[in-house]
């Protein structure tokens, strides 16, 4: 979390936020509430492609390559989410918002895990970004109590005294204005809530590729395979677009992205997957080296070859 603490100091600084004040923001937050489509978060646009474009939107589990980049991509993902459970909660986490950087040249990426007993590593030629912060619920309270988390702009937009002068929005919250804040996690707001966490939420992605696949058509017998085919399987998602936390240990059920990254690292760790991977990548040229400590002992660095 250094680095972030150094960039948001570094943004300060600037010449063209000099003059940056909270009330600002959070005007700009309050008018946003009714005009949402003009407050944005502006990123640095960079090449990519999507998950769902990747697979064409139709997943064939039997193209074989394609599912071992897949786990690859979906453990990278679930990995980070697991560690950030009580911090962030994406909320809209579907093939279109995770997108993919290739490694130039048709070159690879090592990407070793180090744990607290042990590491492990996976081959990939794609870096997996997520976007569209749009419903997310984030707790920055480590990274910088001023700016809070997200419940903030509940307490900015829909307390009645700041709103004294304002009615309150017409419509359903999220859907025709707001954010969906001023209501609680429900069935008629699919759980979709900016102000709570909900480690069950982010599963929407694994959903996706579970409703997609017919998993009964899988013929290859490689253990890996049939272990992917059945995780997916076992994805507990309640309705279309959400569903509730749970954090409740069941056998054959991935209720949280917790016990869903354990799953993912349990694949990518089984002899036949490093086998296949390791061959995947046989006759292509290593771009860099990127470490990550699911320890969190240290942060992440990238080295290039």
């Amino acid at each position: 979390m250094s680095n972030f603490k150094k960039y948001l100091n570094f943004i300060r600084k600037q010449n063209y936020l000099e003059n940056f004040n909270i009330h600002d923001l959070e005007q700009s937050i309050i008018n946003g509430c009714t005009h949402r489509y003009e407050l944005c978060l502006l990123l640095q646009y960079y090449e990519s492609t999507s998950i769902y474009n990747l697979y064409n939107g139709v997943f064939n589990i039997q193209d074989i390559p394609s599912v071992s980049h897949l786990i690859s991509i979906l453990h990278f993902v679930y990995e980070g989410l697991d560690k950030l459970k009580d911090m962030f909660t994406h909320y809209d986490l579907h093939t279109d918002n995770v997108l993919l950087y290739k490694i130039p040249n048709d070159n690879y990426v090592k990407i070793i895990y180090h744990d607290t007993s042990k590491e492990y590593h996976v081959k990939s030629k794609y870096i997996p970004i997520i976007i569209d912060y749009g419903h997310s619920f984030i707790n920055c309270d480590e990274i910088d109590r001023s700016i809070n988390n997200s419940n903030q702009i509940f307490t900015t937009v829909c307390n009645n005294d700041i709103r004294s002068d304002n009615p309150v929005c017409d419509g359903v919250c999220g859907w025709d204005s707001g954010f969906f804040y001023n209501n609680l996690p429900n069935k008629d707001n699919y759980y979709i809530c900016s102000r709570v966490p909900n480690r069950s939420h982010d599963l929407k992605l694994l959903k996706s590729f579970r409703n997609e696949t017919n998993l009964n058509a899988i013929k290859d017998t490689s253990p890996y395979l049939q272990e992917f085919s059945k995780f997916l399987n076992n994805v507990f998602f309640q309705d279309q677009y959400g569903t509730p936390e749970l954090n409740t240990i069941e056998m054959g059920k991935i209720n949280n992205v917790e016990q869903a990254a354990e799953g993912l690292r349990s694949i990518i760790q089984m002899p036949d997957f490093i086998q296949y991977n390791e061959n995947l990548f046989i006759s292509k040229k290593k771009y860099g080296t990127l470490h990550i400590w699911v320890d969190q002992l240290k942060e992440f660095e990238f080295t290039l070859d």
